[in-house]
């Protein structure tokens, strides 16, 4: 996945051409999913930490 992503942002971007036909439309689309899948990665990381983090809350709430 890793490899495709470094081909996919050579392919929209390609090394020392300079920016006279450079099109943005693609690269916003592309970090786009990177945003996207970034989040999608790391959602079931940060509920679980909210979960916890409540559970620590109540727990010392109601123990002495």
């Amino acid at each position: 996945m890793l490899v495709q992503i470094l081909e996919d942002s050579y392919r929209l971007l390609p090394f020392a051409t300079g920016f006279s036909h450079f099109n943005s439309l693609p690269l916003g689309n592309w970090l786009n999913q990177l945003l996207t899948r970034g989040i999608i990665l790391a959602a079931p990381i940060l509920i679980t930490l909210f979960i916890i983090e409540v559970a620590l809350g109540l727990y010392s709430r109601f123990c002495p």
